[in-house]
């Protein structure tokens, strides 16, 4: 398992070397009594670049005949006239020069700044497989505190886990309290959002756009924080999943839109029933699925039900759909199967144990059991006719 890391600051970047500007009109040969105002002290001769094809003149006798420009005594009216013509060359060549060097020096800032603009875009970011992304509350603190002692423990290689808290609204107390958890653990993401129900879907969101913000990844595992997680076995099946475009958990379609109580939509106008989505006790996304998401979160209409939104906002894409019998992540425990890689509604104690057990070579559990049984997703059928088939398997 490798931690979670911060970008390196970019290395600095110089300019691409120019000619020099010249600072005198002996530069193009003519005399110093004709020279203009001086511009300054000479600019050193730097070496040439990727710039090269952009090169300058070094002189004047790259515009005009310099040989002109030299001063002559001029007694007669006649030479007057022509010594005010040379001079008038001499200037026309020098300020030439000066245009040429203007010219050249804005076009190298300009491709600089492209060529930098696209390494700022190609700057690497911290790559990861899979990145376990877990959401709890502030007060949450043993619920923490078993998952980092159980299922995390098997993390190994790219993958790695996050714990995701609103911030906003905490008493001083439980801030400070954060803050010392995260000294020792570093493994909290904060985010700007006040931690209740109401606002699941938000904090779901914001949290995918830090997760995107400085790291790339695979997958994502959206999980509660009473969910046991088989990594190894998930591991395992995300090393022949797609890579794109994938959807993963336990699927359900005909489940009735809440009209009362804590889930109770009043923004629900789709159909009847909610469109097909994972249950959220833990499900998988694929890293451009999450992006899909991030990318257009200002337009997405936000429900109560985490799930049920995130299903939504992916029901017109055109994407694989994994109903796979050994996520158990519904609101209700299924019972209990050696099988299983996601257990929903587990006690701290009972993530323990089944961390025990597997290091001790044993099966996940002590018994198996069936409280409620698995169906199989039809996804030839409309959604309300999904789920009738039941499996008999634990």
């Amino acid at each position: 398992m490798r931690a979670l890391a911060t970008r390196p600051p970019p290395e600095s970047r110089h300019l691409p070397d120019v000619a020099p500007l010249p600072h005198s009109l002996r530069d193009f040969g003519c005399a110093e009594s004709e020279s203009l105002p001086r511009l300054g002290p000479p600019i050193q001769p730097l070496s040439t670049s990727w710039f090269q094809r952009l090169r300058l003149p070094s002189t004047a006798s790259d515009f005009f005949n310099t040989q002109d420009c030299k001063t002559t005594t001029a007694p007669t009216l006649h030479g007057l006239l022509q010594l005010d013509a040379r001079e008038m060359r001499c200037r026309v060549a020098y300020i030439s020069h000066v245009l040429a060097f203007v010219l050249g020096l804005s076009v190298s800032l300009l491709l600089l700044g492209i060529q930098l603009a696209n390494e700022r875009v190609e700057e690497k970011k911290d790559s990861f497989g899979t990145i376990y992304l877990i959401l709890t509350g502030p007060e949450h603190w043993n619920k923490r505190d078993a998952i980092r002692e159980s299922w995390v423990t098997f993390l190994k290689g790219d993958d790695t886990y996050v714990f995701s808290i609103g911030a906003l609204g905490l008493s001083d107390e439980v801030r400070n309290r954060l803050i010392t958890e995260q000294q020792t653990h570093s493994d909290l993401l904060i985010v700007p959002v006040v931690e209740s129900y109401q606002n699941l879907t938000t904090k779901v969101l914001s949290t995918f756009e830090q997760l995107l913000q400085l790291r790339t990844f695979k997958y994502v595992v959206k999980a509660d924080d009473d969910t046991y997680l088989n990594v190894e076995g998930i591991h395992q099946e995300l090393k022949v999943a797609p890579e794109r475009r994938f959807y993963w958990g336990y699927f359900h379609g005909a489940a009735h839109v809440f009209r009362s109580g804590k889930y109770k939509e009043t923004e629900w106008f789709l159909a009847d029933r909610y469109l097909p989505y994972a249950l959220g006790g833990a499900y998988v996304l694929s890293y451009d699925l999450v992006q899909y998401i991030v990318n257009n979160g200002d337009l997405f209409s936000k429900y109560k039900s985490e799930d049920v939104t995130v299903g939504t906002w992916l029901a017109p894409l055109n994407i694989t759909r994994r109903h796979d019998t050994r996520f158990d992540t519904g609101y209700r425990s299924r019972g209990c199967a050696n099988n299983r890689l996601a257990l929903h509604k587990q006690l701290s104690g009972d993530m323990r144990n089944f961390a025990v057990r597997l290091r001790a070579g044993l099966p996940l559990c002590d018994k198996e059991f069936t409280l409620i049984p698995s169906y199989r997703y039809n996804w030839t059928v409309p959604p309300s006719q999904c789920c009738s088939v039941l499996e008999q398997a634990p």
